[in-house]
């Protein structure tokens, strides 16, 4: 009966109780939601949503952008990001 009272966090080989747990699960819960909304309001409004402490700056650093797509005169060349040869010198 006691392990209804306890969740055992085997990697750590601790135990600690539930109601503990579940403010654990509540407060991740609630922050992927308001991330989320505001991502979803800042991106109905025009703004680009980057206010998001470490997601943001690595969501910059993966996506690219469309400077990665020209060439050196300007134009499009979506091959440049394949080759890697967009130099913007």
């Amino acid at each position: 009966q006691g392990s209804e009272y306890f969740c055992s966090l085997l990697i750590l080989g601790l135990e600690i109780p539930t109601g503990v747990g579940e403010l654990g699960s509540d407060a991740i819960f609630v922050a992927l939601v308001a991330t989320i909304g505001y991502s979803a309001i800042s991106s109905l409004l025009g703004i680009t949503p980057d206010k998001v402490p470490f997601l943001s700056d690595a969501a910059n650093n993966r996506v690219p952008s469309m400077e990665d797509f020209l060439d050196s005169e300007g134009r499009f060349d979506p091959t440049l990001m394949m080759r890697g040869d967009n130099d913007q010198d």
